[in-house]
């Protein structure tokens, strides 16, 4: 610009007087907004990443812990905020001293909880979904069957616990599953303790 044929030069001080140099520092503000949100948004994938990556892990050492029977499990998706869940390829083994070693196999298991109902320490399910390929009912000679061991266990908190003991204060008092869609493949039966020893095989492929 010029002012009677002369140029006008524009000094740091005239932008600061006129009010202009602000936006600079504004822009900066953003960028740096920006770069946080960036960071935020990474950590949130980073931790979704390691979240679906070790919970089916996690949650079938936990099974194995409270059952004795060894657990494992391909694929596991949960979202805490919403109260659905769904796991696939689980498999559980029986403990030592049975055969067959495969006591179950699940293809898929799908599940929509009410959250509501955590509050009062029940365990409400809306829909399951189950869809069991597999079970193996397996009664040894000593006439120990791999049913009731499971059951004992998960009812006394883990293996080697007191069935009648206190019970863990964290556990659901009551559960409820208001619609289940159940499909069965192979149900076998093993039984050592009988002379011969018994073992039929029922193949169901039965959906409900």
């Amino acid at each position: 610009m010029t002012h009677a044929g002369r140029p006008v030069e524009f000094s740091k001080e005239m932008l600061r007087c006129n009010g202009l140099a602000p936006f600079r520092g504004r822009a900066q503000r953003g960028g740096a907004g920006l770069g946080l949100l960036a960071f935020l948004v990474f950590l949130g994938a980073m931790g979704a990443l390691v979240w679906m990556l070790f919970l089916p892990h996690l949650v079938a050492w936990r099974l194995e812990a409270r059952t004795g029977f060894p657990t494992r499990i391909e694929r596991l998706a949960a979202n805490p905020l919403t109260g659905t869940l769904r796991l696939e390829g689980l498999v559980m083994e029986n403990p030592a001293g049975f055969e067959p070693r495969t006591f179950m196999a699940v293809n898929v298991l799908a599940a929509d909880l009410r959250l509501t109902a955590l509050l009062r320490r029940e365990l409400v399910f809306e829909t399951v979904e189950l869809d069991l390929a597999r079970v193996s009912l397996v009664t040894r000679r000593d006439g120990t069957n791999n049913l009731g061991l499971l059951h004992e266990a998960w009812r006394a908190g883990g293996v080697g616990r007191d069935p009648g003991g206190r019970p863990d204060p964290g556990e659901a008092r009551s559960w409820l599953v208001r619609r289940l869609d159940l499909r069965l493949g192979t149900i076998e039966v093993v039984n050592h303790a009988a002379n011969p020893a018994e073992q039929r095989e029922f193949v169901l492929n039965h959906s409900q």
